[in-house]
C-alpha cells in the first residue's frame, strides 16, 4: 500500500531548504546555459556584486521576521551614501564620514520606527512616505548633483584578501553571522519571532512588542549605514539617483524562506535568495539581456516567492 505524501512536512521541509535548491538548480541551468559563468573570477563576481543586497538583507531579514517590512531601505542608503560622501569631501576624514553615513542612517529608521511602534501606522505606509522623505533630503544634501571624489575609503569595498577574494564578500560573511547569532542565540532574536508570530500573545507573555519594534528598525538604520559606506567606498562616489536595493533585498529574503507575514526566517536563506538573484542577474547580463526585460523578471519573480511563501504557509496551518 503506498504511503500519502505528508504535505505538511513536505512545505515545512521547503519552507526551510527550499531555496538551496533553487540555488543549485540556478546555478547549474546558469553553467549549462552560459559559456563564461562557470569561471573562478565571474563566482566570485556575483558574491562580490550581491554582497550589498545581502547586507542590507541582514537588516530587512530581522524586520520581516517580526513581521514588518522597509520599503524606504533603498532611499534611505542612499541618502546615508550621499551623506557619507559629502561629509567624506569635506573633511577628508573617513571615520567621520562613516558615522554620518550610520547616523543619518539610524536617524532615519527611528522615524520608521517610531511611527510604526508608537504612532501604531501601518509599516506599508509609513515606510512609503518615508523613501519619498529619505529620497528628497538626498538630493538637498547635494543639491541633486553627484558627490564625486572620496579618497581612502574606496579600500572598504574595492580591496582583495590575499589578492582573490573581495573584502564585500568578508564583510557578508562577518554580518550574516552577527545577525545569525543574534536571531538564534539571544532574547531578542527569540522576540522578533514571537513578535511575528502573534503579537498579541507575544504581550501576553510580557514581551514590550513596541520597544522590541522600535529597537529592530534601530538595527536596520545599522545595517542600512553600513551598506550605505559600502556601497559608497564600491562606487568611489556619493549617488542621489542610485540604485535602489530595496526589492533585491526583499526578493532575496523571501525567496530564502522569510515569510512576509511574519515569525519565519533565516538570515542563511536570505544569503542564498540574493546569490540566486545575482545569479539571475548575472545570467541576464552575460546574455545581452535588456534591462526592461530584466525589470519584468525581476517583478515575476516577486510574485512566484510571495506565491509560494503564502501556498506552504497554508499547507503548514492546515497540517496543524
Amino acid at each position: 500500500m503506498k504511503k500519502k505524501i505528508d504535505l505538511g512536512k513536505l512545505a515545512v521541509f521547503y519552507s526551510n531548504y527550499g531555496v538551496f535548491f533553487v540555488l543549485l538548480i540556478v546555478f547549474l541551468g546558469a553553467a549549462v546555459s552560459t559559456q563564461n559563468f562557470l569561471t573562478a573570477n565571474n563566482i566570485l563576481s556575483v558574491l562580490n556584486q550581491n554582497a550589498l543586497t545581502a547586507i542590507l538583507g541582514c537588516g530587512m531579514t530581522m524586520l520581516l521576521i517580526s513581521g514588518y517590512m522597509d520599503l524606504s531601505a533603498g532611499q534611505c542608503m542612499i541618502m546615508a551614501n550621499v551623506a557619507c560622501a559629502v561629509v567624506l569631501t569635506a573633511t577628508n576624514s573617513i571615520l567621520l564620514a562613516i558615522l554620518a553615513a550610520i547616523g543619518v542612517a539610524v536617524v532615519g529608521e527611528m522615524f520608521n520606527g517610531f511611527a510604526i511602534s508608537y504612532l501604531q501606522l501601518n509599516f506599508f505606509v509609513a515606510t512609503l512616505s518615508s523613501q519619498f522623505i529619505f529620497k528628497g533630503v538626498g538630493y538637498l544634501l547635494c543639491d541633486g548633483t553627484p558627490v564625486y571624489g572620496t579618497p581612502g575609503i574606496t579600500v572598504l569595498a574595492q580591496s582583495k584578501i590575499f589578492g582573490v577574494i573581495p573584502i564585500l564578500i568578508i564583510f557578508m560573511v562577518v554580518f550574516a553571522g552577527i545577525v545569525h547569532f543574534i536571531l538564534n542565540k539571544t532574547s531578542f532574536g527569540r522576540y522578533l519571532y514571537a513578535i511575528g508570530g502573534n503579537k498579541d500573545a507575544s504581550r501576553a507573555s510580557g514581551i514590550n512588542v513596541k520597544k522590541t519594534t522600535f529597537i529592530n528598525f534601530i538595527c536596520m538604520g545599522i545595517f542600512v549605514g553600513i551598506t550605505a559606506v559600502l556601497y559608497t567606498a564600491r562606487a568611489n562616489s556619493g549617488q542621489p539617483n542610485g540604485t535602489d536595493l530595496t526589492f533585491d533585498t526583499i526578493i532575496a529574503a523571501v525567496l530564502g524562506g522569510t515569510g512576509v507575514v511574519g515569525g519565519a526566517g533565516t538570515i542563511i536563506g536570505t544569503v542564498a535568495g540574493a546569490m540566486v538573484v545575482g545569479i539571475i542577474n548575472n545570467v541576464m547580463n552575460l546574455a545581452g539581456v535588456s534591462p526592461f526585460y530584466q525589470n519584468i523578471v525581476k517583478g515575476i519573480i516577486i510574485f512566484v516567492a510571495i506565491l509560494i511563501d503564502k501556498v506552504t504557509r497554508d499547507t503548514i496551518m492546515k497540517a496543524k
